[in-house]
């Protein structure tokens, strides 16, 4: 009786290197392109309630980084940012969220935040297929 290996789920984000972390980080992003902007997010909000680092920690570092002022809202801290971040300020807060994910966070921790965002992605398009008019629920089991 032979037991085969298990094959990886090809909807779950899963890394089989031996690479560094960072390599393996980029690999489960480039994965899914789709969902950039969530799994950065996602990363970031589990950095901050961890306590590894805060919100606004890393965009004074980003800000810093992109040759602007880190803060935008002078000495008020009620006071609205106004701004959107352009491109630029973007790029310099991944690389913020990147270098803090892979300096703290395992590949399998990693996994599992990526896991999460493409977990909350088919539950919206479930969603949203449920609000359809005229779809039962048979179609949906």
């Amino acid at each position: 009786m032979s037991v085969e290996p298990k094959q990886p789920d090809p909807e779950k984000a899963h890394c089989e290197c031996s690479d560094s972390t960072g390599q393996c980080f980029d690999r489960l992003i480039s994965k899914r392109p789709d969902l950039t902007e969530r799994i950065y997010r996602q990363l970031l909000v589990t950095l901050h309630r961890r306590g590894i680092v805060s919100i606004d920690d890393i965009s004074r570092e980003a800000r810093r980084a992109a040759g602007r002022s880190s803060t935008p809202r002078g000495d008020n801290p009620n006071a609205p940012a106004g701004e959107r971040l352009d491109s630029v300020d973007r790029e310099a807060i991944r690389r913020r969220i990147r270098h803090y994910t892979i300096k703290h966070l395992s590949v399998a921790e990693i996994e599992d935040q990526v896991n999460l965002v493409l977990k909350r992605e088919e539950a919206q398009s479930l969603g949203d297929v449920a609000r359809l008019p005229g779809v039962s629920f048979r179609t949906l089991t």
